[in-house]
């Protein structure tokens, strides 16, 4: 059983004989669940704009406006803010808030607190940027930390950028 609360231009789609279960669209206005491939569980958008969650089971979008959480990407969840996008396959990440933030492929675990223009690249495990402006964590790049700040890149494995701007942490391989 799915519900819809409230709000208006809401859907819920199970296509190719596929299902939607225990889902919940709160309210809000154009927010969408999808799945086209196999069943969808228990995904939830408590309300927002255009937010959506395409195939990925026991998802959470809380609110904002025009988030996403690609499929394959279970126990993820985006808190609110503004086109924040956690990508394909990357499972039990988090974007708390902030606007235009993104945690890309293959990123399990992965998490941006906030902020603007942060991006987790591809397979950097457990990677972590807490906020601040258009900072980046490099591909592979598993536990790397950036604490805030602006413009920090952390490209190596289990670097740590504690704050300031145009930090830059390289790999060796």
């Amino acid at each position: 059983m799915s519900t819809i609360s409230g709000g208006i231009f809401n859907k819920m789609r199970g296509e190719l004989g596929n299902s939607i279960y225990g889902a919940t669209i709160g309210g809000g206005v154009g927010n969408t669940f999808g799945t086209i491939t196999y069943d969808m569980h228990q995904p939830t958008i408590a309300g927002g704009y255009l937010n959506a969650i395409a195939q990925a089971n026991y998802t959470t979008i809380g609110g904002g406006i025009g988030n996403l959480i690609d499929h394959d990407s279970s126990h993820a969840s985006i808190g609110g803010g503004g086109l924040n996008h956690i990508s394909a396959v990357t499972e039990d990440a988090t974007i708390s808030g902030g606007f235009s933030n993104r945690i890309s492929l293959q990123v399990p675990g992965g998490t941006i607190g906030g902020g603007v223009a942060n991006l987790i690249q591809n397979r950097a495990r457990y990677a972590i940027i807490a906020g601040g402006l258009a900072n980046g964590i490099g591909e592979e790049a598993n536990g790397a930390v950036i604490s805030g700040g602006e413009s920090n890149q952390a490209n190596g494995p289990y670097g740590t950028v504690s704050g300031g701007a145009g930090n830059l942490i390289q790999s060796n391989t």
